[in-house]
Order: structure tokens, then sequence, then C-alpha cells
């Protein structure tokens, strides 16, 4: 029942994109914006990463949770590493009969320092480095095991952190309903208060086991999966 507008440009060079997300954002039109485009964050020029982040920044004031893939590289992405951004990366989920049987760190969960942005206040304590850290959550993106999409006519398998932002985006839409409807605000920046508050923390399904050939998952916080996999409904009854 969610109403979706969907943003496009003209090609996927990275300034058609970065003008694409500009104009998402102030439209102002959505209460969640998520993007499955991602480039490596040392790939991309470094004004281009600036307004990556000034416009995410822009979003957070207008109320918008922005939500991005960490992309598949095992290594930061922009504009995922952005500290107004919801960077969301991956995990191998395995599930029987609606129960979780195991979760773990997928092997190419784009993660790690940002070399533009520093630490966010709200990482400090909990993030090794003096950078901005990611991912902040991370939902199923194994290709192993992908999600069904129809495309031209045809069932097909994918995977990737371009499935696991959307996920989430749905995720928060969908608390935003929740919270409307009992008369509080959307969510909005969402990153500051998950690393803040213990009550919004303990919502995660933690992720301990796997990992990329650079960051091993572990308990708590870690750079592949950061405080782990959302569950909708405690987070939805954890958030002020």
């Amino acid at each position: 029942g969610a109403d979706v507008i969907t943003y496009e440009g003209p090609d996927a060079r990275n300034t058609a994109l970065l003008y694409v997300f500009n104009e998402a954002i102030a439209l102002g039109e959505v209460s969640v914006l998520t993007d499955s485009f991602a480039h490596r964050e040392d790939s991309e020029p470094l004004p281009l990463r600036h307004q990556y982040d000034e416009s995410a920044l822009m979003g957070a004031a207008l109320g918008i949770t922005v939500i991005s893939a960490s992309g598949d590289s095992a290594r930061p992405d922009i504009p995922c590493t952005s500290a107004y951004v919801v960077c969301v990366g991956g995990t191998s989920l395995t599930m029987l009969g609606g129960n979780v049987v195991s979760e773990t760190a997928w092997e190419s969960s784009g993660s790690g320092d940002a070399k533009t942005f520093d630490r966010p206040q709200w990482q400090m304590g909990i993030v090794p480095n003096n950078k901005r850290a990611t991912v902040d959550l991370a939902l199923h993106a194994d290709p192993g095991n992908g999600y069904w999409i129809r495309r031209f006519g045809q069932w097909e398998s994918y995977g990737g952190t371009s499935f696991a932002a959307p996920v989430f985006a749905g995720m928060v839409a969908v608390i935003n309903s929740y919270r409307i409807a009992n008369g509080d605000p959307v969510v909005g920046l969402l990153s500051p208060m998950v690393y803040t508050d213990p009550a919004i923390r303990a919502t995660f399904r933690d992720v301990t086991l796997g990992g990329t050939d650079l960051f091993n998952a572990k308990k708590g916080w870690d750079y592949p999966t950061g405080w782990g996999a959302p569950r909708a409904k405690k987070l939805a009854d954890a958030l002020p």
C-alpha cells in the first residue's frame, strides 16, 4: 500500500546519478529515500563525494531517512560514507519455516573507513579510527541464496546490498506509517539514535560470524554488518 516514487537519470554515470540524488532530496516528496547505486569512494572525485554529503545533510534537515547500499566490493562506497546516510551492508541469511537458522557477514559487504569524512560524534568510542566507519546495519545480500525478481518476463535470482538497502527502506516506510498512526513524527535521521541509544541497539539481531577479506564480524558493532539485522517491530517500539 505504499506510495513509491522512482527517480531516474539519463545514464549510470556518476554525475547523472548525483543529479538524480540531488533532485530526489530537493523535491522533498518522500519520508524515506533509498539508492542502490554505489561507487567506490576511492575512485570518485573529491567534489562529488562532498556534494553527496551535503545533499544527504539537506535530506536529514527535511526529515528524510536517506538509505544507501554499501556496495559489493568489501570496500567503502559513496554515498554510504556520508554520516547523513544509513549505510546498509550485507549478510548471508538462512531461514527455515520462518525461523533464522544462521546469519553471517557476507564476504562482499562494502565496508571500512571513509577516506573523506571524519568520524561523527555519535560513533566516538565505538569505531576504532577517526573516520566515518561503515556499515551501520545489514540485511541479507548473498546472491547464493538470492532475491527472486521478475525481469523481462522471466524469474531471475540476484543478490547484493542493492537488495538489502531497499528492504530496509521498506521497513522504515512501515515504521513511519506506524508512527504517524500513533501521532509521532517520521523517523528522519536514524543513525545517531542507533549508535547512542542502547534500547534501540538492542532491537538488532547481532551478527557475529563471517566477514570480508579485511574485517570479521564480532559481538556488537563491526564493519561488515554494523549493529546487525534490524527487527522492524522491535525497532518501531524502541524509537522515541
